[in-house]
């Protein structure tokens, strides 16, 4: 298997459609496994079916930790979600009823285009916060055949009251021991307002077209 690095970078705000296949969801919980819809290189690995955590992130192992409150990565902890992207990764709280678009209904999946250019999105959409169900955060992973990855993050507000308002965005590796973080936003303070959406760009240095695809994972 060969390693895989990535460069970081922000692109326009190009989100994508925030509907798709739901997810019904509670609190705290990992979902899968899922068809990703195409063999996807991740670090190394190829994968073709994920998981998707209700706090913010997309995996690629099973067995991941449904851990709520954010850590700095790399980690070995094993409350600490690997192999993974975070988009971000804080304490959200699906298992509130009463919420627009319709109670409950927070996070969807979905695969577009043909092959060689298909790409998943994966959105957490609307979704209530943990201790401040008030206020409620939208943010969207998408992974492309080519290996590229899109974090859209339209709303990410702060919970002050609950885990020291922390979130973790970016890459995981499979052993806890490499991570790419957007800037400082390591299990640290952050906020992005609805008037200043974000996208991000993960760029994978090399291409893993000898990587044992895991069915499996």
């Amino acid at each position: 298997l060969s390693s895989q690095a990535y460069t970081v970078s922000q692109i326009p705000f190009s989100p994508k459609p925030l509907t798709g296949i739901l997810i019904p969801a509670s609190d705290d919980a990992v979902y899968g496994s899922f068809p990703i819809g195409f063999p996807f290189c991740f670090w190394g690995n190829s994968y073709t079916q994920m998981y998707i955590g209700t706090n913010g992130w997309v995996g690629f192992s099973p067995g991941q930790s449904p851990s709520f409150t954010s850590f700095p990565i790399p980690s070995v902890l094993p409350n600490v979600p690997r192999n993974c992207i975070m988009g971000p990764w804080y304490d959200l709280h699906p298992g509130v009823n009463g919420f627009p678009p319709t109670p409950m209904n927070y996070i969807y999946y979905q695969t577009y285009g043909i092959s060689p250019n298909r790409y998943t999105v994966v959105t957490w959409n609307n979704i209530p916060l943990y201790q401040c169900t008030s206020i409620r955060g939208t943010q969207q992973i998408v992974i492309y055949e080519n290996g590229i990855i899109e974090n859209s993050i339209m709303e990410k507000p702060i919970c002050f009251i609950w885990a020291n308002g922390t979130a973790t965005q970016g890459l995981h590796n499979i052993t806890g021991t490499q991570s790419i973080i957007v800037g400082t936003r390591n299990s640290t303070q952050w906020s992005i307002l609805p008037a200043n959406p974000e996208t991000w760009k993960y760029t994978p240095l090399n291409c893993c077209e000898n990587a044992l695809i895991n069915s499996n994972f």
